[in-house]
């Protein structure tokens, strides 16, 4: 058998994770992390990205791309992700499909959140939003956690707090208003 070779074919698995709104950054998320420990690429594009508009058919370049003709095993969306990921489910009929916080109506336990919702919406213009957003972060930390206030024990107070300065961020870069 001299001049023979043997290679071994790895079979990895491909999961693609479609984030939600306001946090795009999914390289280091827990979800991430945990799939790759169990053998998956794991493929997380920034929805946001200022490299193509966000549209169904820049989104599918790109993650077409990054699977470089791999079939998709599991396909993730996570809240405005949700709302993409039955396009690559048509698309990948064998991959399995997971929603994440992805209901179509925004809900929430909190009158005041509602109500701030609703004035948003229907009261406040785009040109009223960005100004808002000009304000100095600590006023709008403090507009956030008074519509998002901490609810949980006082030991997750410090990534509460962490996860408001993380959001805050990413609102004022990326605004849907």
């Amino acid at each position: 058998m001299s001049g023979t070779s043997f290679g071994i074919i790895i079979l990895m698995k491909t999961a693609l994770i479609l984030h939600g709104w306001p946090q795009y950054d999914m390289k280091n998320y827990f979800l991430t992390n945990h799939l790759k420990k169990r053998g998956y690429k794991v493929i997380t594009p920034n929805l946001f990205s200022e490299n193509y508009r966000l549209s169904l058919k820049n989104i599918s370049r790109e993650v077409e791309r990054f699977l470089d003709k791999r079939e998709l095993n599991l396909i993730i969306g996570i809240s405005m992700g949700g709302l993409i990921a039955p396009y690559f489910a048509k698309k990948h009929k064998k991959s399995g499909l997971i929603f994440i916080a992805s209901g179509p109506k925004l809900t929430s336990r909190s009158g005041i959140f509602l109500l701030t919702i609703k004035v948003v919406r229907f009261i406040l213009s785009k040109n009223i939003s960005s100004l808002l957003l000009k304000f100095p972060d600590f006023i709008i930390k403090a507009l956030y956690k008074f519509v998002n206030p901490f609810k949980g024990d006082e030991k997750d107070k410090g990534v509460y707090e962490r996860d408001t300065n993380i959001n805050v961020g990413f609102i004022k870069k990326y605004s849907p208003l």
